[in-house]
């Protein structure tokens, strides 16, 4: 089965920091990776401008064309460069077994997702954002709009992670019971498979803090118990003999509190070398919408976020009232 590892990147130094990640899970997936780069037709610099404008104009004292227009020329520079610096990035690689680069016009977003359909992308691998530096969130906006769209699931490497010295043996997947929260496990389970990875199956409880009533006030007495509800436990394990019965090494752990704080603890705790979690969950837009759990996952998390958006929920059925 062909592989092929998208990987968007804006020139910036915190774009390319994705790298040393995807040569690693690259040569481990035995993928293709595609470096690519949406053309910015202002963002040409005077220097590969100059050249372009140089060669042009050789060319055209040695015909009878019409001279080329400075848009053209600009286009043109544009792409030189573009392709230059990912000629430079390709050259970081060292272990994928190959490495094409292609340049992409129009929204940065929308170009990305409509690539993966073009080139039949496995996987999308960024980092949390580039030449613009933080957004309103810590995905930016490009990186935000590709997880909320993309219909292959997004490695998110949030700026500053120190790639570790093996690849991750052990992934740790939060879940909320629901069928939503659980789609993730649809995408790790081949690579786990195939890579030898532990799944950590892992669940927040959402449970009140235990309060001491004194003279009218409630003292808080620490954590909430750390005990589940039985469904909450057959759910995770059911998961569990699902999984063990393809061959994947499987554990199950429970947390309190804060479902992005705990699912953070959890991975380091664990010795997680990467979250795969969903955008959405038990209340749909609610609860795990990306700018809530997931988002606080990739801004506190040691480690790369595998993020999935689960497929459309179909809507129901529309009652007859003629009946």
């Amino acid at each position: 089965m062909s592989r092929r590892i998208l990987v968007p990147l804006d020139g910036s130094r915190v774009s390319e920091e994705v790298v040393p990640w995807v040569d690693e899970l690259a040569a481990a997936m035995d993928a293709d990776v595609e470096l690519v780069r949406i053309l910015e037709r202002d963002g040409a610099s005077d220097a590969v401008l100059g050249e372009v404008a140089f060669s042009k104009r050789l060319s055209a004292n040695s015909t009878t064309a019409d001279p080329p227009s400075v848009s053209s020329m600009q286009a043109e520079a544009s792409e030189e460069e573009a392709r230059l610096a990912l000629a430079r990035t390709r050259s970081r690689f060292q272990r994928a077994r190959s490495i094409d680069l292609t340049t992409l016009e129009g929204d940065p977003a929308q170009a990305i997702v409509r690539r993966v359909g073009e080139v039949d992308a496995s996987l999308i691998a960024m980092a949390t954002h580039g030449r613009t530096g933080i957004a309103r969130t810590v995905l930016g906006s490009v990186a935000g709009m590709v997880v909320r769209h993309s219909p292959v699931p997004v490695l998110v490497v949030r700026r500053g992670l120190t790639m570790p010295a093996h690849k991750p043996e052990r992934v740790l997947v939060p879940l909320d019971t629901s069928d939503l929260g659980a789609a993730p496990l649809e995408a790790v389970r081949p690579l786990a498979q195939e890579l030898r990875w532990r799944i950590i199956l892992f669940h927040a409880l959402d449970l009140p803090a235990q309060t001491l009533p004194v003279q009218g006030a409630a003292i808080p007495l620490g954590r909430p118990p750390s005990h589940a509800t039985d469904e909450v436990i057959a759910y995770l394990e059911g998961l569990a003999d699902n999984l063990t019965a393809d061959g994947i090494d499987v554990d199950v752990r429970l947390g309190a509190g804060h479902a992005a704080e705990a699912t953070v603890l959890a991975a380091e705790q664990t010795g997680a070398g990467m979250i795969a979690m969903s955008t959405h969950g038990r209340s749909g837009v609610a609860r795990w919408l990306l700018g809530s759990v997931a988002e606080g996952v990739i801004a506190r998390a040691h480690v790369p976020v595998l993020v999935l958006r689960p497929p459309r929920l179909p809507m129901p059925a529309k009652e007859n009232n003629d009946a």
